[in-house]
This record gives C-alpha cells, sequence and structure tokens, in this order.
C-alpha cells in the first residue's frame, strides 16, 4: 500500500487592521494525517507568518486552504514553516515503524 497524507488548516489567527489591510491573517494551526492501510499518524503544527505587502495581499474571503498551506510550507522554520516533503516522510516513517 502507499500511504495518502491529508494536510488540514485547523483554523487561522487574524489583525483586523494591519499596515492598512483588513483581516490579515498572522499565524495558522495545521493538522497532516497519513494513512496507510490500517495505519495511521499525524502531526500538527503552528506557523506565523509574516506581514504581508499590499501588492501580495489575499483579502481573507478570498483565500484557500491550498493558499494557506502554501504558506506554511514556504514560511521559514523558525517560524513553524515546514517542508512538505519531510513533514511525510517524517509520518511514513512513523507508519513504518508501527508494522
Amino acid at each position: 500500500m502507499s500511504t495518502t497524507y491529508t494536510w488540514q488548516i485547523a483554523y487561522m489567527d487574524t489583525k483586523p487592521q494591519q499596515d492598512g489591510l483588513e483581516n490579515v491573517v498572522i499565524s495558522c494551526k495545521w493538522n497532516l494525517l497519513g494513512t496507510d492501510g490500517e495505519f495511521t499518524r499525524s502531526n500538527f503544527g503552528y506557523t506565523r507568518f509574516e506581514a504581508p505587502q499590499s501588492e501580495d495581499f489575499t483579502a481573507y474571503a478570498d483565500l484557500t486552504e491550498e493558499t494557506v498551506l502554501g504558506w506554511v510550507w514556504a514560511a521559514p522554520s523558525e517560524n513553524g514553516g515546514v517542508v512538505k516533503a519531510d513533514a511525510e516522510a517524517a509520518i511514513a516513517a512513523g507508519i513504518e515503524a508501527d508494522r
């Protein structure tokens, strides 16, 4: 079997106003679930984001989970960012250890 990975944004923290922008996402909690047959492993994290520039800003109402996950994967590790492939490899290793 192969492992199926499900990434999810659990919640986002916002600032009502920042540098003239409204409802700015400043951080999020994310979850990662890996499933391989009867075996599952999960991980979660909290990632802080740098203040957006007005030209890069996406309105809160227009955000997608894919967009925010992209920010998580692009954020520096000191802000809680993760390398997607590394996080998934850690889940796969945990599942393999459970077999």
